[in-house]
């Protein structure tokens, strides 16, 4: 499955544009939540299928169960500024805590209710064994109660969600006094995906600094954060013609990287491309480069090395004609 999301302000979607990106990082940060539990709706990592019970998380997951598939394959990209904010992700461990527990009239809290509601829907077009099998399908009257279901789903989708507490703070006027148990979801574990991340023609230096508003974007320790790409197989493709950041620039802050990362962060440098990819040839040779990139995560199942892009050979696919992906 992909997932693709525009952030705030950028063609339908709702809200503005902000000068920090710090808005924009937490877009990422809630569409990677958002993905990993409706995936595990869809193909449920634990035998219990609570989320379909409840939608409102109260039928807790306990992470002790055996799982009953492998942890999923998660690919995390972005282009330019989206690489960027794929530089200042949390690891998708941290970012799941945000969602296991959260306050009931918080956004995570909402995000994974929608996220729910959504797989709800896929199951029942894919459809999924694991959730029909609990349901007799082929009875009319389940059938029929399962349509209606299926159309109050699609209904709370399309409703806007407002906040009742500003930045998910607490309290506050409407609801008072300190939190308690009841006034949270209850803990619904994701298992942590096997991670991979993509950062095509990525932003450094002065066009990084101007897209931020020439702030810190994270507050973490930036070595923290660019663990990520040490201990999980990373591939960045970067254009020797790309005038928005050079290639000097861009060995600087992979010089420490590539050091520790223990053949799991690959660099390919393409020639003749820019910033865009709109040199002839170039998006071809991009295209290649994911495309065996992918394939040889894939065919590689759960072992450890990532495949060295620096071995794979240029190869331009006449038949391919550019498109804005």
């Amino acid at each position: 499955m992909v997932g693709t999301f525009n952030l705030r302000g950028a063609g339908n979607s709702k809200g503005k544009s902000t000068w920090t990106s710090k808005a924009e990082l937490q877009d990422y940060i809630s569409f990677v939540g958002f993905f990993l539990y409706y995936l595990s709706g869809v193909y449920p990592p634990y035998s219990v299928i609570g989320p379909f019970d409840d939608l409102s998380g109260s039928t807790p997951i306990s992470s002790d169960l055996a799982p009953i598939r492998p942890p999923a394959r998660l690919f995390l990209a972005g282009y330019s500024y989206g690489a960027l904010l794929t530089k200042y992700l949390p690891h998708v461990p941290v970012i799941l805590s945000q969602f296991s527990r959260a306050l009931k009239t918080s956004s995570q809290a909402e995000i994974r209710r929608r996220a729910y509601r959504l797989a709800f829907i896929t199951a029942t077009d894919l459809p999924s064994p694991a959730y029909l099998a609990s349901i007799e399908f082929f009875n009319p009257s389940a059938k029929q109660m399962l349509q209606e279901k299926v159309k109050d789903h699609r209904n709370e989708l399309k409703t806007p969600f407002v906040r009742i507490q500003a930045k998910d703070s607490w309290p506050n006027q409407h609801l008072g006094g300190d939190p308690s148990d009841e006034d949270y979801t209850a803990r619904v574990e994701v298992p942590p995906p096997i991670t991979h991340y993509l950062l095509v023609s990525m932003l450094l230096g002065p066009a990084a600094s101007f897209v931020t508003g020439f702030r810190k974007l994270a507050g973490g320790d930036m070595k923290t954060l660019d663990e990520k790409f040490q201990y999980n197989p990373t591939a960045i493709i970067h254009g020797d013609w790309d005038k928005i950041t050079s290639e000097s620039r861009l060995s600087d802050w992979l010089a420490d990287i590539e050091d520790r990362t223990e053949g799991k962060c690959h660099v390919r440098g393409v020639h003749g491309a820019g910033h865009s990819w709109k040199e002839k040839g170039a998006m071809n040779k991009l295209r290649s480069h994911l495309r065996r990139f992918f394939e040889g995560c894939l065919e590689q199942q759960c072992e450890e090395k990532s495949p060295n892009l620096a071995t794979i050979p240029e190869q331009e696919e006449k038949s391919e004609t550019m498109s804005n992906t």
